[in-house]
């Protein structure tokens, strides 16, 4: 369906859900897959794709979507969400699942080096249990997954 550009930040996801609609119908061709894309994304976003690129024929689908993610989301909301990372916390009645959820979310647009050592650390500051975080404090060579395991158990 169309893109709702009111809620930005969930353009990447947009793209990507894309990608994954192209792939279950066997849209390989990379022209085929622009013209799907731009017949799909709704009219503002088209209308934007319009404005921001020079010639919607000649860009690639590639270069027409890192024109819109340049538009959607600008590097300054990336330097906010690098910020919002490390203070995320588990919520009171927010459950384990959910925290490790919106910890992911957020990395994602973070551009770490290393997201799986920044979410266990993360992971391991964040949660509101005392007695995973100790269990988690424990455990040698650990890494994310195992923390994930811990931490939901």
């Amino acid at each position: 369906g169309p893109f709702n550009h009111l809620v930005s930040e969930k353009w990447e996801e947009y793209v990507q859900c894309f990608e994954f609609h192209a792939l279950a119908n066997g849209i390989m061709d990379a022209d085929r897959k622009k013209v799907t894309f731009l017949s799909c994304c709704g009219e503002e976003t088209f209308s934007l794709a319009r404005w921001l690129v020079l010639s919607l024929e000649d860009a690639t689908l590639a270069e027409i979507i890192a024109v819109l993610t340049q538009h959607y989301v600008p590097e300054p909301m990336r330097a906010n969400r690098r910020y919002e990372f490390p203070m995320r916390n588990q919520g009171p009645s927010e459950s384990v699942r959910d925290y490790i959820a919106k910890l992911r979310r957020l990395a994602r647009f973070c551009e770490f080096a290393n997201v799986k050592n920044r979410l266990c650390d993360s992971l391991l500051c964040g949660l509101a249990s005392e007695k995973a975080k100790q269990k988690i404090q424990n455990k040698e060579k650990l890494n994310f997954n195992m923390a994930v395991e811990i931490a939901c158990y």
